[in-house]
């Protein structure tokens, strides 16, 4: 096993989402390590990077499904639901701003498993619409 881009994502987003200062992970001979902020002490912990590891699954990744800009989200004819297929290039909604609709598209075939907005809610570049689980 090696690192790849997707693991370490994985690594830095799961790391802030809990709370951690820093980031160390290795697979085989390839390791990384990442400070998202300062300890309290301000002093890094040297903790052996043999206790942190990458987990993996065999299930299909989940992906996200993104505001291309800032605006206002709007259903692409049907209200994402969980559930719902998408097929890969397909319209799945939009994102107006000032005044101009602008396509989200999936970058898959797949299925939502989450959503995270509402017609109507303003969102911000990169606001996560929704996840999808690859097929």
């Amino acid at each position: 096993m090696s690192l790849d881009s997707d693991s370490i994502r994985h690594a830095l987003k799961t790391a802030r989402e809990f709370g951690f200062h820093q980031v160390k992970i290795r697979a085989g001979e390839d390791s990384f390590r990442a400070v998202l902020s300062s300890s309290p002490s301000n002093e890094i912990e040297e903790t052996p990077v043999e206790e942190f590891a990458i987990v993996t699954s065999s299930e299909p990744a989940a992906i996200t499904l993104s505001a291309p800009v800032v605006g206002y989200f709007q259903d692409g004819g049907k209200p994402l639901t969980v559930g719902m297929k998408l097929k890969e290039g397909q319209v799945v909604a939009e994102v107006t701003a000032l005044g101009l609709a602008n396509d989200v598209v999936s970058p898959c075939d797949g299925e939502i498993v989450e959503v995270f907005v509402s017609a109507g809610d303003p969102v911000g570049y990169g606001h996560i619409l929704a996840k999808v689980k690859r097929k």
